[in-house]
């Protein structure tokens, strides 16, 4: 159609760079006064379709939003008027470099800068990640900064397709004004402070290896409550492992040295818990007693991998893999595609090992483990088996279901320790992913062996995957949103029923009969003081602080939203849907109502815009509670204005605002 093109004249003088689309002022300077420019009209010619020109109207706070799309959808968050979802054609052509999608995301950014109340995207934005699949698809992942330091939890993501920016999510600030960035203590001197809270011992090479090689790290950033109109202040986060189980967040005040936030973020089974304290670990191979009583060994002559059959905690004779080496066999399956060698049994590359605590407690000073080892190929440790044989289940169901290797994505081991007891002696009844490996109680109270429920590795190794993508940090929604997606992949890969935890939990213990019910959240139970109990509506979201702000309880509400759709669209539907999600569309900071958005985008992705499956999403969503967020959408385009096309521009001071017709040359004052 044609319509008014309203252009400033200082948009085609030579050199101006599109990237700027800034406010150009005129200079008080007289040799920099701008000069004439005589425009010969009958060159420019009305685009029929879009151009960089067209702004098309959008009603809001994003006016200046420059999208060709009059369908475009402008999402903003309330507490900070920023916008956290933009859909639509979302650069015009000029602005796309098909062959660097990174250039077409910084162009986005910075044309919008403004309505994105960000000074300069080109310095407050990094790219951390560039995700690109099958589809021809890219997700360009980006870290704010500020003057060169992090702001925490803030990240958005440019997605493309065959280099065309299509959308635009995430949470961020808006650039701060007032914030000293010159700390007023050390690095050091703030790592002090962290262990004079929670002490870091002295940890051998094979413990390293059970906390990522690094007990204790930090850095300077913007600490800032990403989802609130918190301005941020200049903090060191350190993160730190005050033993093998624990790992602890902290912000401390660059200036005054206070702690200003902390949280547990290590991730646990069920948050009924206590603390663990400083372990020192005493690492040796020390071959465990076995019995070859109903086990028949398939072991291989030579060093090397070999096979077993086996008894699991469910009395189920299991198949799994083993290595030998020296005439010692170890329960380390390196049989995988992604088994890279390393030293053989004590640091392996690529393989899914299991390790015995004996029974020993991290919380205390004889903290010790071993090698699950055998002489003959032959075990008769329940747990143990069922904890390696869980392990390669859970590691198969994620290589085959989305082609992922390994937790981490890129053929990291995959740990898991077994027997690991309370400080006073007693069996501890929780499972935990500390960040590198999964620890395993054998029940006291609650709970059975937790090595024996398949969806327990299931979650824990699950975490790992979160951590390893979309990193959701482990408080508030994007905490339950951590605990949510554990369950869910939980039960996709013990995917039998819809609850968690129900081959582990002691009789009498949860009314519902198991830890977690993602079909029922209330679990058989009444309020939050019934074990097990979660709500299933944001009108029941529990808004206290224990459990960092809930973590395990109001996933409940996510839960029974992913029930809803699976239930509806199949399990092998709902977990490619949900796997894209949380792999191209979430961020560290994502809230609930990011989740749904996720969620919609990529059924939108495998099904295409107009299909069924999407209300379907959206009413799952809509029925727990979490509606479609605040956002507007663009009206329509008006039919074809039948009349002649003009220009608006200015004279070369500045003085007068001219009306010029293309088609006639004429101009009007």
């Amino acid at each position: 159609m044609k319509k008014l093109l309203v252009y400033l004249i200082i948009l085609l003088l030579p050199g101006y760079s599109f990237a700027q689309f800034g406010k150009i002022k005129p200079s008080n300077s007289k040799s920099d006064s701008p000069k004439s420019v005589n425009i010969d009209f009958s060159k420019i010619k009305p685009n029929q379709g879009s151009n960089v020109f067209d702004i098309p109207f959008n009603p809001g706070s994003f006016g200046k939003l420059i999208t060709s799309s009059p369908e475009a959808k402008i999402k903003e968050y309330s507490y900070t008027g920023l916008p956290i979802w933009i859909e639509g054609n979302l650069l015009n052509s000029n602005l796309i470099s098909r062959q660097d999608v990174s250039a077409t995301a910084f162009n986005f950014l910075t044309i919008n800068q403004s309505d994105f109340k960000i000074k300069n995207a080109r310095e407050e934005f990094t790219i951390t990640n560039i995700l690109s699949d099958t589809d021809n698809e890219a997700h360009i992942k980006l870290q704010q900064e500020y003057q060169g330091i992090e702001v925490w939890n803030a990240e958005v993501i440019v997605h493309t397709k065959d280099g065309i920016p299509y959308l635009f999510n995430g949470r961020y600030i808006p650039t701060p004004t007032d914030i000293n960035t010159i700390p007023n203590i050390s690095l050091e001197k703030a790592l002090q402070i962290a262990q004079s809270l929670y002490p870091i011992p002295n940890y051998t090479k094979q413990q390293l290896t059970l906390i990522g090689n690094n007990p204790i790290s930090g850095r300077l950033v913007i600490h800032t409550q990403i989802n609130t109109s918190d301005k941020g202040q200049l903090a060191y986060l350190i993160q730190c492992h005050p033993n093998l189980v624990t790992e602890y967040t902290l912000f401390i005040d660059a200036h005054t040295g206070n702690v200003i936030d902390e949280f547990k973020s290590s991730c646990t089974f069920d948050h009924h818990h206590g603390d663990v304290h400083s372990p020192i670990v005493n690492f040796t191979n020390i071959p465990e007693a076995t019995s070859s009583n109903n086990i028949t060994s398939l072991s291989a002559p030579l060093d090397g991998p070999a096979t077993a059959n086996a008894t699991d905690l469910n009395n189920v004779t299991r198949t799994i893999n083993t290595y030998q080496k020296n005439g010692s066999y170890f329960l380390l399956d390196a049989s995988r595609s992604m088994f890279a060698g390393g030293n053989i049994p004590d640091d392996p590359k690529g393989a899914i090992w299991t390790i015995n605590a004996q029974n020993t407690s991290p919380e205390n000073n004889n903290f010790s483990m071993v090698q699950v080892s055998s002489s003959n190929n032959t075990w008769n440790s329940k747990t143990a088996v069922s904890a390696h044989y869980n392990g390669g289940i859970a590691y198969e169901y994620f290589k085959n279901t989305y082609n992922r290797n390994s937790i981490n994505g890129s053929g990291g081991t995959i740990i898991s320790i077994i027997n690991v007891n309370e400080s006073d002696g007693s069996s501890m009844d929780n499972a935990f992913w500390n960040g590198f490996a999964m620890y395993y109680g054998n029940g006291n109270q609650s709970f059975k062996p937790l090595a024996g429920g398949l969806d327990v590795a299931g979650h824990e190794m699950s975490h790992g995957v979160i951590q390893a993508t979309a990193n959701l940090t482990y408080q508030g929604e994007s905490g339950a949103m951590n605990e949510s997606f554990a369950d869910v992949f939980g039960v996709l890969i013990d995917r039998d029923d819809y609850k968690v935890g129900e081959d582990v939990v002691l009789p009498g213990v949860f009314a519902g009969g198991a830890l977690r019910d993602m079909s029922n959240p209330h679990n058989g139970g009444n309020s939050l003081n019934d074990r097990g109990w979660q709500p299933n509506h944001m009108n029941e979201k529990y808004n206290g602080s224990q459990d960092n702000g809930g973590v395990h309880i109001n996933s409940g509400i996510l839960n029974f939203a992913f029930y809803k759709i699976a239930s509806k669209l199949g399990k092998d539907e709902a977990e490619k849907i949900y796997y894209a999600a949380l792999t191209k569309y979430l961020t560290k900071s994502s809230q609930f109502i990011d989740c749904r958005n996720a969620v919609i985008q990529a059924t939108k992705d495998k099904y295409g815009a107009n299909s069924p499956n999407i209300a379907l999403i959206e009413n799952s969503f809509a029925e727990v509670g979490i509606g479609a967020g605040n956002g507007t959408t663009q009206p329509p385009d008006y039919g074809t204005n039948p009349g002649e096309d003009f220009i608006i521009f200015t004279d070369p001071n500045y003085n007068q605002i001219k009306l010029g017709n293309i088609a006639s040359g004429s101009v009007n004052t």
